[in-house]
């Protein structure tokens, strides 16, 4: 069962690297060329003639800017007594900053959903890991081969998808939550697709070998053994039941 992996689409950083953009853009302004120039102070805001960002805002009535409020406290997220109202610190800065230019904040919400689905996908550069069945998902959904960038280890196409060098991961549902599901950097896109079975592989002539193996995985999948196990790494869903596992009473 296969499931994306992608950037969030506003870290930490990059909020503090848009408040310094924006400061820097009015800085710039008052200070460039080709017209006079009033630089602001504590007492009143920066006019000038430049590229119009600030006009823009200024006519709009507001500054929008963006979060993900999935990242969580204390930046920005949901408010535990009004789910439908965003709070935290990033929050409150970008309040002021609005406020001291005279118009009324808008918070985006980031794009992780820019991604739902493989289409929307196409033409973007995806990791995945040798030798997996995404490498085939891909290529069966009309995936061009030179945008799977292979990987040797589970771990690389997350570490690449961090620094950019992809736009997303495509791995098996339960390597992606173990790389990515506690990432703060990183967002699993919640639906799965394409399901397969996990086997024991032996070899042929291995018979009574096979029978014990068999035997054995029966038992504890009745006796709950393999659920708990499930249930210990993170795997156990509703799925496995459908399989015949058993959980302990």
């Amino acid at each position: 069962m296969e499931k994306i992996t992608k950037m969030r689409a506003y870290s930490k950083t990059m909020l503090a690297m848009f408040v310094f953009a924006l400061v820097s853009a009015a800085l710039l302004s008052a200070c460039g060329g080709g017209g006079a120039a009033k630089t602001g102070d504590e007492k009143g805001p920066v006019t000038a003639a430049g590229d119009g960002s600030l006009e823009r805002i200024k006519k709009a009535g507001v500054l929008r800017w963006g979060a993900d409020a999935s990242g969580g406290a204390p930046f920005a997220y949901k408010d535990p007594n009004n789910p439908d109202k965003i709070i935290g610190f990033e929050v409150e800065i970008m309040d002021k900053v609005a406020e001291h230019m005279g118009v009324k904040p808008e918070m985006v919400q980031g794009d992780k959903d820019k991604y739902k689905t493989l289409d929307d996908l196409k033409g973007k550069k995806i990791g995945t890991l040798e030798n997996a069945e995404s490498n085939n998902v891909l290529v069966k959904a009309g995936f061009n081969k030179d945008d799977i960038l292979i990987h040797p280890d589970s771990l690389t196409p997350y570490s690449d998808l961090e620094i950019k060098r992809t736009d997303a991961v495509l791995q098996e549902a339960m390597i992606a939550d173990f790389y990515a599901g506690k990432n703060a950097k990183l967002y699993n896109v919640p639906a799965t697709f394409s399901p397969g079975k996990y086997a024991v592989a032996l070899k042929p002539e291995d018979q009574t070998l096979l029978k014990e193996v068999d035997r054995v995985l029966n038992l504890m999948k009745q006796n709950g053994e393999l659920a708990a196990i499930y249930k210990k790494w993170n795997l156990w869903n509703e799925k496995q039941k459908g399989v015949g596992m058993q959980e302990k009473k």
